[in-house]
């Protein structure tokens, strides 16, 4: 995974380490112990797959031949849409989510513009419009864009993946969701190369996507244990079902029965 073109270059992001490695070392023993590491090696290989299988889903000259039935298979495929998929296509004609689709991902308009457009098409759905786009877009294009999704980082509730394993100064407020990407790509881009070089992370192309689900996986269990009762700790799943549902690689299985 490289660098994205949008992100800010690393200099500027100032000469303190954004990654607190001592923290991420913690989380990276909590998994090892509740993960084996097959296992993990599997979910990136299996968020692999899922992006060569998006790639061709999305392929420009494949988007306005989805059938209605494809369309929403491809909206439950992702942890930011499976629930409210079948009330997206109750509200919106097909032929127009299929242009969303195309015009974010395809689209030569600026990033921004684009991104505006898919959250008016899909205001009624908070999680579609803010989350779904960047994990369209990370696996659709690996390379060049980054995850980030409101279990990685939101800035409203302070809260995510990524800024458990920060520097307390780290700076991830843009003034606009393009500009929050950069800075949130920039330090991923850090925690990649840091992490990997701690022996945390393989080179697996996105096992940087499933250590951040297991981080935000142990730091929920965390929070349960401390605040609800045994009983609904039972239903919350397991960190490797966990992980995987936050990055949609279950969701993405259940629709392809794999």
């Amino acid at each position: 995974m490289s660098t994205s073109t949008l992100e800010v270059d690393l200099p500027a992001m100032g000469q303190t380490d954004p990654v607190d490695l001592g923290t991420a070392a913690e989380f990276a023993e909590a998994i090892r112990r509740s993960v084996d590491r097959d296992a993990l090696s599997e979910m990136a290989s299996g968020l692999a797959d899922k992006s060569t299988w998006l790639g061709e889903a999305l392929r420009a000259d494949r988007i306005p031949k989805m059938t209605e039935a494809e369309t929403l298979s491809l909206l439950r495929s992702f942890f930011s849409s499976r629930s409210k998929a079948r009330s997206v296509l109750a509200t919106h004609d097909p032929t127009e989510v299929k242009s969303a689709l195309a015009d974010l991902v395809h689209g030569e308009r600026p990033l921004a513009h684009r991104l505006d457009d898919f959250a008016a098409t899909f205001e009624a759905f908070e999680h579609i419009a803010l989350d779904l786009p960047w994990e369209l877009l990370h696996l659709y294009d690996p390379a060049r864009f980054w995850l980030w999704s409101s279990w990685v980082w939101n800035p409203r509730t302070e809260t995510g993946a990524l800024k458990l394993v920060a520097s307390d100064d780290v700076d991830l407020y843009g003034p606009d969701r393009v500009s929050t990407y950069r800075l949130v790509g920039a330090n991923l881009a850090v925690l990649q190369a840091s992490a990997a070089a701690a022996g945390m992370i393989s080179s697996d192309p996105f096992a940087l996507d499933v250590f951040l689900a297991c981080v935000y996986g142990v730091y929920m269990y965390t929070v349960l244990r401390r605040r609800m009762s045994q009983e609904f700790n039972r239903i919350v799943p397991q960190l490797p079902s966990l992980a995987r549902r936050l990055t949609g690689l279950h969701q993405w299985e259940a629709e392809t029965c794999l």
